[in-house]
């Protein structure tokens, strides 16, 4: 064999190698896309679990803001209301305008009901029920001083107990 022939086989040998070796690297670049890939689907997983994690808490912290602010407003309406009946009842009697005050009570303890808690709701509707007792009464047709003590005997242990609930319930929501 003479010098272009070796210089032949040796080409034809250096072919398989070169295959082999960009086979090699091909596999290696492979591998490493791969895992680059895993690392960041794991990544991009891990991410998405943190913001719907975030997500759900903000929800929450919204969501107990939104219910503080509803209890606070619902239950300063009913207050109010119950002052505005108690006042007109003691200084009037039985008026028109003491049975729209009840009706005012009415619709502000169904407001706390759609807010809650039960404990509070249950003695919002006690108040209403009483308010209605007291307005229905004898005493609503007496003296300013009949008045006020069916009030004190009647509602005003109620509405002490309610208030009572409702500090308790904003002080909750509010820690």
């Amino acid at each position: 064999m003479d010098l272009a022939g070796v210089a032949a086989v040796v080409a034809l040998s250096g072919i398989p190698v070169s295959v082999l070796v960009a086979h090699w690297q091909k596999r290696a670049a492979l591998q490493q896309a791969e895992s680059t890939y895993r690392a960041a689907l794991e990544a991009a997983e891990t991410n998405h679990r943190t913001a719907l994690e975030v997500a759900k808490q903000q929800m929450s912290t919204e969501r107990t803001a939104w219910l503080r602010d509803a209890r606070r407003t619902s239950y300063s309406i009913f207050n109010t209301a119950v002052g505005q009946f108690r006042q007109t009842f003691v200084s009037e009697g039985f008026t028109e305008e003491l049975a729209a005050h009840l009706n005012h009570i009415h619709e502000a303890q169904y407001e706390i009901r759609a807010v809650g808690p039960a404990e509070t709701a249950r003695l919002a509707d006690l108040i209403y029920r009483h308010c209605w007792v007291v307005m229905a009464g004898r005493s609503a047709r007496g003296t300013a001083e009949d008045r006020e003590a069916a009030w004190k005997r009647s509602v005003s242990p109620l509405r002490a107990q309610l208030s009572e609930a409702m500090r308790q319930t904003l002080d909750e929501t509010e820690q």
